[in-house]
C-alpha cells in the first residue's frame, strides 16, 4: 500500500512539474507579439517585396500572418507555404512574363491547322448567332493560372488560409456588390488569381454568387486585414504613387497603372498611418508594366536596397519581440518547392461528356508517372487546337498519388479574325477568316477565309477529323490575280487570270511538329487579259484545266513565323500535273517538285542569324506559262504557288525549268522591338536540275528596318539585285498574308 503511494505522489509531482514547464513555455510564445506583414499590390512593381523579404529574413523577424494585394497576393501567398524570398527570387527571374500575362500559346503548342493561321490576324471577335460576344477581359489569365497551380501542390483544394504554414489573406472586390471581400479560404491559388483579376485587363474570376476583381481598387494596402488576423504590430511594404507616363496616357495600362489613386485612396492612407514600420519604396522610373528581364532585377534590388536603409528600424523592432527559442515559429518545411515530378493514381476531366472526354484521353495522353513539364506541355496543347475555352487542372488527396481533375470548357463561339496590311506594292489588304463547327462537333470543321486587295480569293474549306494525328479535307478556291512580270527589272507583261480549283487532301497524317499529305487537285485557269510591251512576243495564254496528285511533307517546330529566332522548317511537295484524268496521247505528266529549308540560330539576345534554302524544278518538255518558275517580289505564294520571292527583285520574273536560292538573313536588335535587318541571296537557275549550279547566278540583297507591333511588323528596307542593278523600297505595316 506504502508503495502505491509513494508511486502516485511522484506522479502527481511530475504532473505538477510538466504543468507548469507548460505554463511558463506558453507564457513565452504568447508573450511575443505578433507580426503581420503586407505587401501593397503593384503589378510589376510588386517583385520589389521579395528585395524587402531578403532583408527582413536576414534580420530575423519572424512573420506571422501576411495580407496582401494583387502582385503581393501572389509573393504573400507563396511565402505562406514555404518559399523563401531566394526561391521567390529565383522563380521570378526565370519566368517569360510577357507570356505568363498574356493568353499566348507558344507556336510548337499550336496544331498544324491553327500554326498555319497564326501570326496572320490582329484581330479575333467570338460569335453566336446572337451577335458578337463581348469578352470579360483583354486576358483570361490561362497561363498565370497554371503557373500558380503549378507553384502551390498541394494547396489546391478547398481550406482554410489560417491553417497554412503562415496564416494568409489577400482582397479582391466583387463586380455585382462593390464590396470587398477578404478571401481567406478555398483554393489557395485560384485566391491570388482573383486578387490580381485588374479590370478591363484579366477577366474575373467566379466564386460562388460572386465575380472577383482586384482587390487593389479598394484596398491596396490591407493593414485593417491582417490586424483583423491576429497582428499586434504590422510591417508593410508599399510604393511610391504613380505618375502616368506619356507613351501610356489614355491606355487601359494607365488605367491599371493609376487604379489605387482614384479608388480607396482614404482607406490606403489610414492603412499607412496604422503601420508600424511602413517600408515606402520608391521606383522611379519602373511601373506596374515593368516586366522585362532588366527591369525586373532592378525593382528587386531596389526594394532591397530601401528595406535595407530601414535595417537599424528592424533590429530594433526584432529586438523588441522578446525572440526565444521557445516562442520562434518553426522553420517551414516545403518538399514540394522545385519538384517537377507528379505520381498520379488516376486522371478524370470535368466539363465534358463521355465521348468528348473519350476523345481527349485517346489523343492527349497522360501518363500517372508524369511531370509538371509534360502536364503543362498537354495543357497547353489542349489550348493549340482552339476547341477548349478553359483548361485547368486541380490536385486533390493531401499526399501522392494523387487524383488529377482537369477542368476544361468547350468553346462554344465561333470565330472571327481580320488581319489588315498596308504596303507600296498591294497598298491596302484584309484578311477575313471564320472557323465553324458542325453540331458542336470536334469531327469536323468548317473554314472561311477570303482577302481583300488587288488579287482578291475566296476559299471553303471543309475537315473531316478521325483523330488529332489524322485529318482529310476539301478545299474549294476561286481567286483573281493581276500580275506584272519583270524582266531585268522592268515590266514585260502584265497578265490579269481568274483561277478556280478543289483539292482533296484524302489522307493527312499528323504527329507531332510533323504532317504527310496525299491529295489531289484540279484547277482550272481562265485567262482574263495580257498586256505586253510592244516587241515582246505573246504568251498565247490557254484557258484549260490541270490536274494534279501530290505528296507534301512538313516539318515545322519554328517559334514563329515571321522572323524566328530557333527552331527548324522544313517543307517539300512532289506532284504529277496533266491535263487530263488520263492522257489518250501517252503524254509524260509534268513532275514538279519544290523545297524548303529554314534554320535561324540566335546567337545572343540581339543576333539572330538564319539561313534559308528554297528550290523547285520541273520536268517536262511542255510547260504551260501559267506554272513556270517565278521568282521575286517580297514573301512566297503571293500571287502565284509557285512564286519563290527574293527580295533583291522589285517582281515576279519567269526564270528557267530549275532555280535554287541559297539565302542568308542577319537581323539585330537594337532596342526592344526594333530592328535591322539585313539579307544576302544568291540565286541558281537552269533548265537541267542536275547542271543548277553555274555561272549563271546572280545576288541580291536587302538592309531594312523592322519594328514589332501589335498590328504585325513595321518593315522598311531597300532591295538591290545585281540582275538589275537597281535599289528599289518596300514599305510594309501588318502581317503578311
Amino acid at each position: 500500500m506504502s508503495k502505491k503511494n509513494e508511486f502516485l505522489k511522484n506522479f502527481n509531482r511530475l504532473l505538477i512539474l510538466f504543468l507548469i514547464v507548460f505554463h511558463i513555455s506558453s507564457n513565452l510564445y504568447a508573450e511575443r507579439p505578433k507580426v503581420g506583414l503586407v505587401l501593397m499590390g503593384g503589378g510589376a512593381k510588386g517583385f520589389a517585396h521579395v528585395g524587402a523579404l531578403k532583408v527582413i529574413e536576414e534580420v530575423g523577424i519572424p512573420i506571422d500572418y501576411i495580407a496582401g494585394t494583387s502582385m503581393g497576393a501572389i509573393i504573400g501567398g507563396l511565402y505562406s507555404i514555404g518559399y523563401s524570398a531566394d526561391a521567390i527570387d529565383s522563380l521570378i527571374q526565370n519566368q517569360d512574363w510577357l507570356h505568363l500575362l498574356t493568353d499566348e500559346i507558344y507556336r510548337y503548342n499550336l496544331s498544324s491547322t491553327t500554326r498555319d493561321k497564326a501570326e496572320k490576324f490582329i484581330i479575333s471577335l467570338s460569335y453566336e448567332r446572337e451577335g458578337i460576344v463581348v469578352p470579360s477581359g483583354i486576358i483570361e489569365g490561362h497561363n498565370i493560372f497554371n503557373l500558380l497551380l503549378d507553384l502551390t501542390t498541394n494547396y489546391h483544394e478547398q481550406m482554410d488560409f489560417n491553417d497554412l504554414p503562415i496564416p494568409f489573406s489577400c482582397i479582391a472586390a466583387d463586380i455585382y456588390s462593390g464590396d470587398e471581400v477578404v478571401l481567406n479560404r478555398g483554393s489557395l491559388p485560384l485566391a491570388m488569381r482573383s486578387s490580381m483579376a485588374i479590370p478591363g485587363v484579366f477577366s474575373p474570376v467566379k466564386k460562388d454568387s460572386l465575380l472577383l476583381i482586384d482587390g487593389g481598387i479598394i484596398n491596396n494596402f490591407p493593414v485593417d486585414v491582417v490586424k483583423e488576423m491576429g497582428a499586434d504590430i504590422v510591417i508593410g511594404v508599399h510604393f511610391e504613387k504613380d505618375e502616368i507616363r506619356e507613351e501610356l496616357a489614355g491606355s487601359i495600362m494607365a488605367f491599371a497603372h493609376n487604379l489605387n489613386n482614384f479608388m480607396g485612396k482614404e482607406k490606403y492612407n489610414q492603412n499607412v498611418e496604422d503601420t508600424d514600420l511602413p517600408i515606402k519604396v520608391n521606383l522611379g522610373e519602373f511601373t506596374v508594366a515593368s516586366f522585362r528581364k532588366q527591369e525586373i532585377d532592378s525593382i528587386i534590388t531596389i526594394g532591397e536596397a530601401t528595406t535595407r536603409s530601414h535595417i537599424e528600424e528592424l533590429r530594433k523592432f526584432r529586438d523588441n519581440l522578446n525572440l526565444t527559442t521557445e516562442n520562434r515559429p518553426p522553420k517551414i518545411i516545403n518538399s514540394y518547392i522545385g519538384e517537377d515530378s507528379l505520381k498520379l493514381s488516376s486522371v478524370q476531366i470535368e466539363g465534358l461528356n463521355d465521348i468528348e472526354i473519350d476523345f481527349i484521353l485517346k489523343n492527349f495522353p497522360i501518363k500517372l508517372n508524369t511531370t509538371k513539364t509534360d502536364l503543362h506541355n498537354t495543357i497547353a496543347n489542349l489550348y493549340g487546337t482552339e476547341l477548349f475555352s478553359k483548361v485547368h487542372y486541380r490536385l486533390e488527396n493531401p499526399q501522392p498519388p494523387y487524383d488529377l481533375i482537369l477542368e476544361i470548357e468547350k468553346e462554344n463561339f465561333n470565330s472571327l479574325n481580320i488581319g489588315v496590311r498596308f504596303d507600296n506594292i498591294d497598298r491596302a489588304s484584309i484578311l477575313l477568316d471564320t472557323d465553324f463547327r458542325l453540331r458542336e462537333s470536334y469531327k469536323s470543321k468548317i473554314n472561311v477565309t477570303t482577302r481583300l486587295n488587288s488579287s482578291p480569293y475566296f476559299t471553303l474549306d471543309y475537315s473531316l477529323y478521325r483523330s488529332m494525328a489524322y485529318k482529310g479535307n476539301l478545299r474549294l478556291k476561286a481567286s483573281f490575280n493581276d500580275i506584272d512580270i519583270y524582266e531585268k527589272g522592268d515590266i514585260a507583261y502584265n497578265l490579269g487570270f481568274y483561277t478556280y480549283s478543289a483539292n482533296l487532301n484524302f489522307s493527312g497524317f499528323y504527329f507531332y511538329k510533323m504532317k504527310v499529305q496525299l491529295g489531289a487537285n484540279i484547277k482550272h485557269y481562265h485567262h482574263s487579259y495580257e498586256l505586253k510591251k510592244s516587241l515582246n512576243k505573246s504568251l498565247d495564254l490557254k484557258s484549260k484545266p490541270l490536274i494534279s496528285y501530290y505528296v507534301n511533307g512538313n516539318y515545322d517546330n519554328l517559334d514563329r513565323r515571321h522572323f524566328p529566332t530557333k527552331g527548324v522548317y522544313f517543307d517539300f511537295i512532289y506532284q504529277l500535273i496533266s491535263a487530263n484524268l488520263y492522257d489518250p496521247d501517252n503524254k509524260k505528266p509534268i513532275q514538279d517538285f519544290r523545297f524548303t529549308l529554314t534554320k535561324p540560330i540566335k546567337l545572343d539576345d540581339k543576333i539572330t542569324i538564319t539561313g534559308n534554302l528554297k528550290g523547285r524544278s520541273l520536268i517536262s518538255d511542255n510547260i504551260p506559262f501559267i506554272l513556270s518558275n517565278m521568282v521575286g517580289g517580297q514573301w512566297d505564294c503571293h500571287y502565284t504557288n509557285q512564286q519563290i520571292a527574293l527580295e533583291g527583285l522589285k517582281g515576279m520574273e519567269v526564270m528557267s525549268k530549275s532555280v535554287l536560292k541559297a539565302e542568308l538573313s542577319f537581323k539585330y536588335n537594337f532596342h526592344r522591338r526594333h530592328g535591322l535587318q539585313a539579307d544576302f541571296n544568291y540565286t541558281f537557275y537552269d533548265n537541267k536540275p542536275f547542271h543548277i549550279i553555274n555561272d549563271k547566278a546572280f545576288w541580291g540583297s536587302t538592309l531594312g528596318y523592322i519594328h514589332s507591333t501589335i498590328v504585325g511588323p513595321v518593315i522598311i528596307r531597300l532591295n538591290y539585285s545585281e540582275r538589275t542593278h537597281k535599289i528599289y523600297p518596300f514599305i510594309n505595316v501588318g502581317y503578311l498574308f
